[in-house]
């Protein structure tokens, strides 16, 4: 009997918890400061099918290690990001922002990435993630 009542409280408390949360759909002026274990739980779900966060493991994509403060298109190899190796772009806040919005209109439409991050907050929270990864 408890866990039927715990479960009916569950249910009729998931509209409550959901409003307020980053997935909700946070507008620009509502956006706090990155978390880095929500971005953690975004890249998992969002980003680490691609990209590993640990130096030196490569995937479909560039290992994100160390991505914070790197010069754009700068992992050898990977000949399907060539549009940003011409770009003069060192990966900070505002270009990981940028980029993870909208890789395509980043990079002029020439990437191979194509998953975007339309939440401003699971931004933040990823780029709080991306610069613990070292």
């Amino acid at each position: 009997m408890k866990a039927r009542a715990l479960a009916l409280a569950l249910i009729v408390a998931m509209p409550v918890i959901g409003a307020g949360s980053p997935a909700a759909g946070a507008a620009q002026d509502d956006v706090r400061p990155g978390d880095a274990a929500r971005g953690a739980q975004v890249f998992d779900h969002s980003c680490a099918v691609c990209h590993s966060p640990i130096a030196g493991l490569h995937k479909e994509g560039p290992s994100l290690a160390g991505v914070y403060g790197r010069r754009a298109g700068s992992v050898p190899f990977f000949a399907h990001y060539r549009a940003l190796r011409g770009l003069d772009v060192v990966w900070d806040e505002q270009t990981l922002d940028a980029w993870l919005a909208d890789p395509r209109a980043f990079a002029g439409g020439d990437t191979a990435m194509s998953v975007k991050l339309p939440d401003a907050q699971a931004r933040a929270d990823v780029i709080a993630y991306l610069k613990t990864l070292k």
